[in-house]
């Protein structure tokens, strides 16, 4: 439960700060749980080149060129953010 709950603050803590829309926040989500784009779409029900479409502009939003980056990138300014909170640093 916890760390569902990590996960949903970090998510929407990322999407705020690259502005993600919507759409690219789901998508996003999914990727960052480990779906390939294909599974995307058949979740989301998007065709696969409208998940592509998204990756790209969230790749682009996060001035990454691969998911792995994109990942790993979330993954730090989300740890980074929970160390802040825990210290009380602004």
């Amino acid at each position: 439960m916890r760390n569902s709950l990590f996960f949903s603050a970090a998510l929407s803590v990322t999407a705020q700060k690259y502005k993600l829309s919507k759409q690219q926040t789901m998508v996003f989500s999914c990727a960052v749980a480990g779906l390939s784009n294909k599974e995307i779409g058949f979740v989301l029900r998007r065709a696969e080149n409208t998940v592509e479409l998204h990756m790209t502009a969230i790749l682009h939003k996060f001035k990454v060129n691969s998911r792995a980056k994109l990942i790993a990138r979330f993954w730090m300014a989300s740890f980074e953010e929970l160390e802040n909170v825990l210290t009380c640093r602004p």
